[in-house]
């Protein structure tokens, strides 16, 4: 029996970026509103091309670094032991218990929110906003998670009793640890850390030309303590990002069961299920959407987000009080099965082999998370809607390895010693359906300010396309030539001609998440080598390797972004061309 005790602590001290020289959004909805935001229109230009010319943008947006420091500890204890029953079955069981504390800064400079609650640590703060020190929130502003218990289970059956007919399976469930996320809703924690984001204005000029919100210059900005006196008002409306109360850890459950036949002294066949199921992810939400109005724009989507309507405190923040609102939380799943077959020759006679295939499906409503913006929150309407394909999901994967060493003819003619002996070659072959990849309008079509946002499908059977037949290099029929409805694209059209109710946009897509699939690969690694053994002395090896060494153009994802019309359905990018390395060492 095996007993077990662990503790870590974790530190992460570091400086976010956090759009520090500015980040100016452009889309063409300057253009396509009109006047008085863009009044000159130049023939030919696409809308967001002549926003540009016009020096109009929809928002600027910059923010200031600070060095976070998040601190979290974890302590787990374990037991597993080995049962034995009969001579050719064994079963092994296991329980671990795990505790990771919530994440804190070392300086408390977390918020929370809950609306109707004045805070004390800083009473200059918006009515909503609370920070560690007020009544009830915490260091971490959520709340302990106790209960992570992790069993585990093995069994292995010999089943002829020989070992060369064995089956195999297991099952366990793994919690994760948060380190990975550490401080993360610290770059959007006023008065510790700001992002100032103007609408509709010269990004010449963007503070003081705003039709909006415009403000003061806010930097170089200084952060405040606790008890210090700030001017919330001179930065409205506010971005915020802070932890679900409820956040939790996540876990997954893995199973598998296998079979392995030895068919002969060096060649085995391997097959197995392998699956996983995970809950409590990390995911993002924006918990301050716009409500939907017959006036409604880009342009005035934070006067109508859900905290700003009917607030009290508006008028004293020219108009909204909060902006974008991004809450952390445990609730996105996964899913993963697989089936896995191998063959493999053994080393033997200077040859060792291996193929490897896996038919796989992964699938879940959120494959990753970052602090970049609303695109990555989920959809506010259907959480459901964006369950789909994983980002990394494979559906087919074959992988040949192979090592051969001609013999050394040390018993033979010198020449065949000295020309063919000490050679040798391996190679890795890799051959892979693409990855997923989304078609989506950056544009902010729902009118909402919600992630998740695609063109509508309106048809017909989509056709992919070798890039390489075509200069455009298209993965699928990509054409667009009206840049506000995406028409006339036989596939596709965008929410509304523009960006307003009045152009019918203000309701999300009929479309899924990462339905398509990219390009494949197809690639071949290979490595030469020649070792020469002085007498008495050492040896020489030289290496030849050669990635990719038939210089396949390995093409990446297209463009699926509806919104870029010139670029809809293009690939402009490839995986690395062939890459020679040579070496020669000398060993003794």
């Amino acid at each position: 029996m095996k007993i077990g005790v662990e503790y870590l602590a974790h530190v992460v001290h570091t400086t976010f970026g956090n759009n520090n020289s500015g980040r100016i959004v452009i889309d063409g909805s300057g253009t396509s509103l009109g006047s008085p935001l863009v009044t000159r229109v130049i023939p030919g230009l696409p809308q967001a091309l002549n926003d540009f010319a016009n020096g109009y943008a929809l928002q600027f947006i910059q923010g200031n670094s600070l060095r976070a420091a998040g601190h979290t500890r974890s302590f787990e204890v374990f037991g597993q032991d080995d049962w034995k029953i009969g001579r050719d079955f064994m079963v092994n069981l296991g329980l671990r218990w795990e505790y990771n504390s919530p994440i804190t800064d070392q300086r408390d400079r977390f918020l929370t929110l809950q609306p109707g609650r004045q805070s004390v640590v800083f009473p200059d703060a918006p009515v909503g906003l609370l920070y560690p020190g007020d009544e009830g929130v915490s260091r971490s502003t959520y709340h302990r998670d106790w209960n992570n218990f992790s069993p585990r289970l093995g069994m292995a059956w010999d089943v002829l009793g020989n070992g060369k007919l064995a089956i195999r399976g297991g099952y366990g469930l793994l919690y994760d640890s948060p380190d990975y996320q550490l401080g993360a809703p610290f770059i959007t924690a006023p008065p510790f850390n700001i992002t100032a984001t103007i609408t509709s204005a010269r990004y010449a000029d963007p503070w003081a030309s705003s039709l909006v919100n415009p403000i003061p210059q806010p930097f170089p900005f200084h952060p405040a303590g606790p008890g210090d006196r700030l001017n919330f008002k001179a930065l409205a409306p506010l971005t915020l990002g802070y932890y679900d109360p409820a956040l939790a850890t996540p876990y997954t459950q893995e199973w598998s069961f296998q079979v392995q036949h030895q068919v002969s002294p060096n060649w085995v066949i391997e097959a197995a299920y392998v699956g996983s199921s995970a809950v409590k992810l990390l995911s993002q939400h924006q918990v301050n959407p716009a409500v939907l109005t017959p006036m409604a724009t880009t342009i005035n989507e934070n006067s109508r987000r859900r905290l700003n309507l009917g607030n009290p405190q508006s008028g004293q923040y020219g108009g909204a009080v909060f902006g974008s609102i991004v809450s952390e939380g445990t609730d996105a799943n996964s899913s993963y099965h697989s089936l896995q077959i191998s063959v493999t020759h053994k080393f033997a006679h200077g040859l060792q082999l291996s193929n490897a295939y896996t038919w796989g499906h992964a699938i879940d409503n959120a494959s990753s998370i970052d602090w970049s913006g609303a695109g990555m929150t989920t959809r506010i309407d259907d959480y459901r809607a964006d369950r789909g394909n994983s980002s990394f999901d494979v559906r087919h994967r074959y992988i040949l390895t192979y090592q051969y060493e001609l013999p050394r003819f040390e018993n033979t003619h010198a020449w065949a010693h000295r020309v063919l002996g000490g050679w040798g070659i391996s190679g890795i072959s890799t051959f892979q359906t693409g990855l997923p990849f989304d078609v989506i309008d950056t544009t902010d079509r729902c009118l909402c300010g919600s992630g998740g946002q695609r063109p509508d499908y309106i048809g017909g059977q989509v056709q992919f396309l070798d890039p390489r037949s075509t200069s455009s290099h298209f993965w699928f029929d990509g054409t667009i030539l009206t840049q506000g409805t995406g028409a006339p694209n036989p596939f596709f059209r965008r929410v509304g001609s523009g960006p307003s109710a009045a152009q019918g946009a203000g309701r999300f897509d009929n479309f899924g998440r990462n339905v398509f699939h990219g390009p494949g690969v197809n690639n071949w690694d290979v490595a030469v080598l020649r070792q020469w053994r002085l007498r008495d002395t050492g040896h020489f090896d030289f290496r030849a390797e050669l990635v990719n060494i038939f210089n396949h153009a390995q093409f990446l994802n297209p463009n699926a972004n509806i919104q870029q019309n010139t670029m809809f359905g293009r690939i402009t990018a490839t995986r690395d061309a062939r890459i020679v390395q040579l070496t020669l060492r000398y060993g003794f």
